[in-house]
């Protein structure tokens, strides 16, 4: 079987170690572990995989520390370890070029995150719902290909990095942190971003115009510390689906030129602020809700 290419066992009701003969197969392209009861640690063989380029562990109950091995699998692409039980601090996943997609949700990680420099062809970087904390660095949001980024639910504390370079950006959450300052966003910068979510953090200041956001259809700054008057451009965000700006602190009155081309919209959240409604729409609404 030395030279077999792909290996997909994902629920097969596998249990125990991974077996560290799987490093006979150097010539293994795809390995698909997933959706098993696996344990113990990732061997340190299988960063011997030099052709590697699918690896997913995700769902199964490994633990321990990730390892820096990794670093080796210049060919590795696709990354999926989330849904385990690892609590090691994060690695630099340095030598890992070619990665493109990196899934470590729901896991224990601990510490601070890497910048993650060397994995310049990164698209998707998700490790939401771990024990990170300190800043988040600026350069993870310095990839332009990055096109999701997932850091929700973790103790990210200081400022939102800046996001300018991150023109490719279509998703991001940074929800559920402990991030603090005012919000600003690179007008014309992200055309292309369709969901935000930076709800439950300790962000203030005005609501942002999002001038240049046409793609914007999910857009959560709830439970936060805002104040101020909702923006009138609001209203210029015609893909807006999803919209919840509830439990801030903004005051001011909400007119019908806030909802002016929101006509996609489907779910609308204002509670707990300090706003009044004066709406005249002239006897036809331009959205609806959902139930």
């Amino acid at each position: 079987m030395s030279n077999l290419q792909q290996l997909h066992m994902s629920n097969a009701n596998l249990s125990g170690p991974i077996p560290h003969q799987l490093a006979n197969l150097s010539n293994l392209l795809n390995l698909d572990l997933s959706r098993n009861s696996f344990e113990g640690s990732i061997p340190f063989s299988l960063g011997d995989f030099t052709s590697l380029t699918y690896l997913n562990l995700s769902q199964n109950l490994l633990g321990g520390f990730i390892s820096k091995s990794f670093g080796n699998c210049s060919s590795l692409v696709h990354l999926d370890l989330s849904q385990n039980r690892f609590s090691s601090p994060l690695p630099s996943f340095a030598g890992c070029s070619s990665l493109t997609n990196l899934s470590l949700a729901h896991n224990s990680l601990s510490g601070s995150m890497p910048d993650f420099t060397q994995c310049t062809s990164l698209k998707y970087l998700d490790p939401s719902s771990n024990l990170l904390s300190g800043n988040m660095p600026n350069k993870v949001c310095q990839h332009s290909n990055l096109e999701y980024l997932d850091v929700g639910h973790n103790s990210f504390n200081g400022s939102i990095p800046d996001l300018t370079q991150c023109t490719s950006l279509k998703y991001l959450d940074l929800s559920r942190n402990l991030l603090s300052g005012i919000m600003l966003v690179g007008v014309g910068q992200h055309s292309n971003l369709g969901h935000l979510d930076v709800s439950h953090n300790s962000l203030n200041g005005n609501i942002p115009n999002f001038i240049g956001y046409p793609s914007l259809s999910f857009l959560d700054l709830s439970s936060n510390r805002f104040f101020g008057n909702v923006p009138n451009s609001l209203g210029h965000l015609s893909n807006m689906e999803y919209l919840d700006f509830s439990s801030n602190f903004l005051e001011g009155v909400i007119s019908e030129v806030h909802f002016l081309n929101l006509t996609k919209l489907r779910h609308l959240d204002l509670s707990f602020n300090y706003l009044s409604l004066n709406l005249n729409f002239h006897g036809r609404i331009p959205f609806q809700l959902s139930k």
